[in-house]
């Protein structure tokens, strides 16, 4: 029983810590976004690369709610230009 409950706790440290180190989502480059926003059933992730990629930045161009805001800088990572500008111009 205790080498039971011993291999028990020790893959509970192992999920935990696998958990707390691993990267869930890649990362915007090359033309791909990736990010995490919230949807209706929590959060999701956006992926589109290439054209999507570009329609979609576009789209979100010039807003300023929060999935915006997290979609907007995925797009500079990925090398997209949203055309966007500061409020200065």
């Amino acid at each position: 029983m205790k080498l039971a409950g011993a291999l028990l706790l020790a893959a509970t440290i192992a999920v935990a810590v696998w958990s707390l180190t691993h990267d869930y989502h890649p990362v915007s480059r090359d033309g791909c976004i990736n990010v995490g926003v919230a949807g209706s059933l929590g959060g999701q992730l956006v992926h589109a690369c290439g054209a999507n990629a570009r329609a979609l930045c576009a789209s979100e161009r010039g807003r300023r709610d929060v999935t915006a805001l997290l979609i907007l800088p995925a797009c500079r990572e990925a090398g997209i230009e949203t055309g966007a500008r500061n409020a200065r111009g």
